[in-house]
């Protein structure tokens, strides 16, 4: 995740799907914050599963929606910092 939007594995291959289609209502859950929008296809990499890696830019459906994605990146980033301390 990033301030602009996120990657994923896709669990399967979405016939038809290319970079620069919208995939529409989309809800991103990290625990108990759940943010909704739209996601603007970035790029798509074949992966050897059978789906792809998809690249999105996400669009909050509402102000509220913003400042939870950017709580759940908040997040995300200082579990990271901690992490990487903590490591040898």
């Amino acid at each position: 995740m990033s301030e602009a939007g996120l990657g994923f594995v896709l669990g399967e291959e979405v016939a038809g799907l290319e970079v620069g289609d919208s995939i529409d209502g989309v809800t991103i859950r990290v625990g108990a914050r759940v943010a909704r929008g739209d996601l603007l296809v970035m790029h798509l990499t074949p992966d050897r599963s059978e789906g792809s890696v998809c690249g999105a830019l996400f669009y909050p459906a509402a102000d509220e929606d913003l400042l939870v994605f950017r709580e759940i990146l908040r997040d995300l980033e200082a579990r990271d910092r901690q992490a990487h301390a903590a490591a040898p």
